[in-house]
């Protein structure tokens, strides 16, 4: 059972990098420029959309987070690939042992990517200070012009994996000529489970985790030192420093800011304004701050018409949803809406006054935890520095 190259890559760096190596740092738009602007427009010139713009002041956590990302960044650079390469070759010669000793064939996958190469395309959070706010041009003849921009390309169009070969295509090919009963044989024995209901309670002597187990991967430095910062929400530093959303939040712990009274009344002018500017034929029902604004261009198509979520009654896959009912396009209706996103942030000054309360927020969060975060880091640092 083939490996995408990103898991092989998550392996070798699981351990410096916890669940952050298997993160996907790109969110798939375009940064901004240090002016403000976009970096990235289409082959037509039109701005691609962000969902996220530059704060107009430092915040008080930014260094701190600079540093454990520079600390998080050399400790992935220790990491020894070649002792990897071995312990993975290691790690299918087991399987393959243990698949045969249950009856069934199984061919051990070499590694099939550079991971030295891959380890330098897993970049980590630049430095700098994102709010979850969506972008608007700087003007409001812009705003007029290009509204929010268009949807950016899908990162997953187009074949998500190279074409299977090897022995991980005479492992699919082995599995496939099995019988069904004896394909739900195979699966236990190798994963522990056959399907989705059975997943969350595997077979522990499946060979893939006994594999796991016998072939773990190097425990790594102690990092415990990095959780100061545990009850300030219940996340870790590292959690924090890498997870988009709760980056953009700025502050750690469920609902984070959008839960702070100015926040919920800055909503409630913000709403109010957006309602004086709208066209009737706007549903509203869902709009209470910028973001919503932005979901209410994307989800509306250019005559106007939104997906009926509640005719399809659930669950439905984005490919039954007309592609001008859930993306960008730079339709009349979609820069209306911007341009009265863009008239009403004005008129409650929303960035000075969102970014105002983090900055409050934030502060007040290092006045108690500061001492106990600036050990930590000390420590971390400590550690680089005998690497």
């Amino acid at each position: 059972m083939r490996r995408a190259p990103r898991m092989r890559l998550c392996l070798a760096l699981s351990l410096v990098l916890g669940a952050a190596a298997c993160t996907n740092p790109d969110s798939g738009h375009p940064e901004a420029s240090p002016s403000g602007g976009v970096s990235s427009v289409s082959p037509d010139g039109i701005p691609y959309a962000q969902i996220t713009i530059e704060s107009p002041v430092e915040m008080p956590f930014e260094p701190y987070y600079q540093r454990v990302t520079a600390g998080l960044q050399k400790l992935a650079d220790s990491v020894d690939f070649d002792q990897e390469k071995k312990r993975i070759e290691r790690f299918e010669l087991f399987i393959a042992e243990c698949m045969g000793g249950r009856g069934f064939a199984y061919y051990p996958e070499p590694l099939e990517i550079d991971l030295e190469e891959e380890a330098e395309e897993v970049s980590l959070p630049a430095p700098g200070v994102r709010l979850g706010i969506p972008w608007l041009p700087a003007t409001l003849a812009e705003a007029e012009r290009f509204g929010y921009g268009i949807s950016p390309p899908r990162p997953d169009d187009g074949p998500s994996e190279e074409p299977l070969a090897g022995p991980a295509l005479q492992n699919r090919n082995y599995r496939d000529g099995l019988s069904s009963q004896a394909q739900r044989e195979y699966d236990i024995a190798l994963l522990g489970y056959h399907d989705y209901e059975s997943a969350a309670n595997p077979d522990p002597s499946a060979c893939w985790l006994l594999a796991l187990e016998n072939h773990p991967a190097d425990a790594g430095p102690d990092m415990s030192f990095l959780e100061p910062f545990d009850e300030m929400g219940g996340v870790t530093l590292v959690e924090i420093t890498f997870d988009d959303q709760m980056r953009e939040r700025r502050v750690p712990g469920p609902g984070s800011v959008y839960g702070d009274s100015r926040i919920l009344a800055l909503n409630d002018q913000y709403t109010a304004c957006v309602t004086g500017f709208a066209d009737s034929t706007w549903d509203l029902s869902e709009v209470s701050d910028p973001n919503s604004m932005i979901g209410l261009a994307s989800s509306t198509a250019p005559d106007g018409s939104r997906f009926d979520w509640a005719a399809a009654g659930g669950a439905v896959a984005l490919d039954a949803i007309p592609t001008e009912q859930q993306t960008l396009v730079g339709s009349e209706i979609e820069i209306a809406i911007a341009v009265a996103d863009f008239k009403c942030r004005q008129e409650t000054d929303y960035v000075n006054q969102f970014a105002a309360v983090l900055v409050d927020i934030e502060t007040k969060h290092l006045q108690q935890y500061g001492e106990e975060l600036d050990r930590a880091l000390a420590q971390l640092e400590e550690l680089l520095a005998n690497l």
